[in-house]
C-alpha cells in the first residue's frame, strides 16, 4: 500500500476500476485491520459500472479526495461502508450518478494532522499555510444511511456533510454531526482554518449539514434522529477538544503538540461571529423532509456565545409536520 510519510499538499496517487464489464465489484474486508493509505485513494472511471464495499476496518488517508472519489456521468458506482473507522482528511468524495450507503456504526475523523500506524506524523491535503481549507467528512451526492445504523461525523475545521443531491435516514438511523469552527489561535499563533466551499465563496463557515445545490434534500426516515453539535466555548469555558472524541484505543493518533487536537481553539474573533453552524440551505428548492407519521427528530445544539445564526436558510424549505426540530442555545451570555 502506497504510503506517504508527511501526507500535505503534494501529489496523490490512485488506482482506478477501468474494467469494461456491467458492473465491477470491489470488496474490501478488513476484518479488524487497518489500510494507511497516506496520499493514496480509489477513483472510479466516469463511464463505467461499479460497486465497491468496504467492511470492518479503520483507514487512515491524507488526501482531500477520501478514500473513495467516484464522479460518474453515464456510469454508476454504488459503494457501502459497514463498520468502517476513517482517520484523515475527507473522508469521501462523490459527484453524479454515486449512491453511497452505510451500516453498522461509522466514525469519521476529519483532522488536520494525524500519527499513523507506521509511527509518521501525516499533514492533510487542504491544511497548507497558502489554503488552510478545513477538509469535509463527506462531500457527496447522495448518501443513505441505512436502517439501525450510526454514523458520527467530526471535524477539525471544516463542513460534516456537504450535500448535492440526496441523504436519507432510514428507519432508526442516528447521525451525529460535530462540525469545529477555525477560527483562533493554536499554540500561541492565530489562525484562521475556513471550511472548503465551492458554492458560496463568501461564506467559509464549518457547518453541520450543508444543503448546496438548487434540489439538494434530506429526508428523515422513522424513528430517525439527527444530531448536530457546535462547540462555541474556549477551552478555558470548558470546549471538549477533538481528541476527546477519538476513543481511547486509537488515542495514539493524537499530534499532541497541536494545541487545537488536545485543547481547542482559543477564538480571536471576540464578535463570536464565525462559530460553527448547524444547517446550511443554499439551494432555492433545497428540502428537509419528514417520512408521514415519522416521529423523527432532527436536534441541533449550540454551546457558548455566537453572533451567527444556529440555521443559515437562504432557499428551499423545512417541512416538520410529521417530526420535530429542536433547537437549543446555552451559555450565550451577553451575545444573543
Amino acid at each position: 500500500m502506497y504510503n506517504n510519510h508527511n501526507g500535505g499538499d503534494g501529489d496523490s496517487l490512485y488506482m482506478t476500476i477501468r474494467r469494461p464489464s456491467f458492473e465491477n465489484k470491489l470488496t474490501i474486508d478488513g476484518q479488524g485491520h487497518y489500510i494507511n493509505a497516506g496520499n493514496f485513494y480509489i477513483e472510479t472511471s466516469d463511464s463505467l459500472n461499479v460497486s465497491i464495499e468496504v467492511n470492518n476496518v479503520t483507514l487512515y488517508g491524507s488526501t482531500y479526495w477520501g478514500f473513495i472519489r467516484a464522479e460518474n456521468n453515464s456510469g454508476w458506482t454504488h459503494e457501502i461502508f459497514r463498520d468502517v473507522n476513517y482517520y484523515g482528511a475527507q473522508f469521501l468524495y462523490s459527484n453524479g450518478d454515486v449512491n453511497i450507503t452505510t451500516y453498522g456504526t461509522v466514525n469519521a475523523f476529519s483532522l488536520y494532522t494525524y500519527n499513523g500506524p507506521d509511527g509518521n506524523l501525516y499533514r492533510c491535503q487542504g491544511t497548507a499555510t497558502n489554503a488552510r481549507e478545513g477538509q469535509q467528512n463527506m462531500e457527496v451526492h447522495n448518501v443513505t444511511f441505512g436502517a439501525d445504523s450510526v454514523y458520527n461525523g467530526y471535524t477539525y475545521a471544516g463542513t460534516a456533510l456537504y450535500l448535492t443531491g440526496n441523504a436519507k435516514l432510514e428507519k432508526n438511523a442516528n447521525v451525529n454531526l460535530y462540525p469545529n469552527t477555525g477560527n483562533g489561535y493554536r499554540n500561541g499563533k492565530s489562525i484562521v482554518m475556513e471550511a472548503e466551499d465551492w458554492k458560496d465563496w463568501g461564506y467559509k463557515k464549518a457547518t453541520g449539514l450543508y444543503l448546496s445545490d438548487d434540489n439538494s434534500k434530506i429526508e428523515m426516515g422513522k424513528d430517525s434522529i439527527l444530531n448536530i453539535s457546535t462547540d462555541a466555548r474556549d477551552p478555558s469555558e470548558g470546549q471538549k477538544s477533538l481528541a476527546d472524541y477519538i476513543p481511547a484505543a486509537d488515542k495514539g493518533l493524537i499530534d499532541t503538540s497541536d494545541d487545537m487536537m488536545t485543547k481547542g481553539f482559543t477564538f480571536s474573533d471576540t464578535t463570536h461571529a464565525n462559530i460553527a453552524v448547524a444547517i446550511k440551505m443554499l439551494g432555492s428548492n433545497s428540502k428537509i423532509v419528514y417520512d408521514h407519521d415519522s416521529n423523527a427528530q432532527i436536534n441541533l445544539n449550540s454551546d457558548g456565545k455566537r453572533k451567527n445564526s444556529i440555521i443559515n436558510i437562504v432557499g428551499g424549505l423545512a417541512d416538520i409536520n410529521d417530526g420535530s426540530m429542536k433547537i437549543l442555545a446555552s451559555n450565550l451570555g451577553d451575545s444573543n
